[in-house]
């Protein structure tokens, strides 16, 4: 027990390392890129110690303690490391995006995706891919990534906010009466008031109400 209490102990040096020199860097993208590069090595080093570690205890009733011990640490300590880098992939992803940085925002979105596909924040990713594409006029993409919202997770109000940017498209290509129906589906199938009100507005102004 005491050789896995030091081994734990010593699983972040190379993360302390980081701290300190993250201490001294002035730039913003360079505390960006060392927040990501301190999480990755903490949630690897952290998956090779207790790989370590776990060979060490056999079927014995006597290590069933050690054997519990390393399961409880490995399973809720690499959740927590895992959250916290998917947060600080998310929160980068989000700053290039607002910066119209938008190749290095895309593939912070495409590794998010691939890395928690089963995230809540899933669908928010997908929204800004589908502004993102819009903005740039990549209106083939957006679309494509719009179907997708709408496949698997058409109750999801963010599908809602997905859409308009559809009606959009529709508008600049001048159809008119496909971007009313949108709006109009729009308006029965999400309950939130801002939606509707969004939609109403978006019919008044293409005059057809």
């Amino acid at each position: 027990m005491l050789g896995i209490n030091a081994v734990f102990q010593d699983h972040f040096s190379e993360s302390k390392v980081l701290q300190k020199q993250w201490a001294y860097l002035i730039d913003d993208n360079h505390r960006q890129q060392l927040e990501l590069e301190l999480q990755e090595i903490e949630i690897q080093e952290f998956r090779i110690e207790v790989a370590k570690v776990l060979p060490q205890f056999g079927n014995a009733p006597e290590d069933y303690a050690g054997r519990q011990l390393a399961s409880v640490v490995s399973g809720a300590t690499n959740t927590k490391l895992s959250q916290s880098f998917s947060k600080m992939l998310l929160k980068s992803a989000k700053k290039d995006y607002a910066a119209k940085k938008y190749e290095a925002a895309n593939k912070k979105f495409a590794k998010f995706i691939d890395k928690y596909p089963h995230s809540a924040r899933i669908p928010e990713v997908y929204l800004m891919l589908i502004e993102m594409e819009y903005a740039m006029t990549n209106y083939e993409k957006s679309i494509e990534y719009i179907s997708h919202l709408v496949s698997s997770y058409p109750a999801n109000e963010v599908t809602g906010y997905a859409m308009f940017v559809l009606g959009d498209i529709m508008q600049k290509q001048e159809r008119y009466e496909d971007a009313s129906d949108l709006y109009r589906t729009i308006q029965e199938a999400f309950p939130l008031a801002q939606i509707k009100k969004r939609a109403r507005k978006e019919l008044r102004s293409i005059g057809l109400e």
